[in-house]
């Protein structure tokens, strides 16, 4: 009982902070089954990003020890979860008639990402031993929060602003900006985990974070303001 409890308060809860907050800055909320819908389906995302990051990871590759972290963090794990909860977006939601604003694509978008980003943590947490279950999901709860889970929204927030410009401006290079911008934000944020014994990468990592989400907020307003004209 008091395992579930902690993966609920320390697993689930986290994630739903910033959904809600998130949320609250949609004018027209969306349908919850539909928030529902993106959030489950970006959790269940979570199942092949395992089993294709445990099998890239677990090949070693012929170059250097540089080139293999650059590897596997920008591609095996930074771009297929990047590529994974943007085509969850394209298949289930952006030709939907129920995304008919800009700040949509924003909105789902972040919600598949949580969805993803809830569901590692539960899997995270499971791992740990139950005897220290209550601790430790506490300290990683609060750790993820402010961390991967904020990561993995910012990154998809972004992603999601690109792809609404590209609808706009009928052009997809914006979308493919958008996933080289979510995929070198994730990149770096992981190597920057990395070295977390090191008191520069931790603030070099708390201060790429801190100005990404500002420019996640600003992304709201300028969407807001195109949110005028619907699709």
């Amino acid at each position: 009982m008091i395992l579930y409890l902690n993966l609920f308060l320390f697993g689930f809860m986290p994630p739903l902070v910033w959904l809600f907050y998130f949320l609250r800055k949609d004018i027209n909320q969306e349908s919850k089954i539909n928030i529902l819908k993106a959030f489950i389906a970006g959790g269940l995302m979570t199942i092949p990003a395992y089993f294709i990051e445990t099998f890239l990871l677990s090949s070693n590759l012929p170059v250097s020890p540089f080139l293999a972290l650059l590897a596997t963090n920008f591609i095996f794990v930074a771009m297929f979860e990047e590529i994974l909860k943007f085509s969850v977006f394209k298949a289930g939601f952006e030709n939907k008639p129920f995304l008919d604003e800009p700040i949509d694509f924003l909105i789902y978008m972040i919600t598949i990402a949580l969805g993803f980003a809830t569901f590692e943590n539960v899997f995270i947490l499971y791992q740990f031993d139950f005897a220290d279950v209550v601790s430790t999901s506490m300290v990683v709860g609060i750790i993820r929060f402010l961390g991967p889970n904020l990561l993995h929204t910012i990154a998809s927030g972004l992603l999601g602003f690109f792809a609404c410009w590209a609808k706009i401006r009928k052009n997809q290079a914006f979308t493919v900006l958008g996933i080289l911008t979510a995929i070198a934000l994730h990149g770096i944020f992981n190597l920057l985990i990395i070295k977390t014994d090191s008191i520069f990468s931790i603030f070099l990592l708390a201060l790429i974070l801190i100005m990404s989400f500002f420019v996640l907020l600003k992304s709201f307003k300028i969407l807001k303001v195109a949110n005028k004209n619907k699709f």
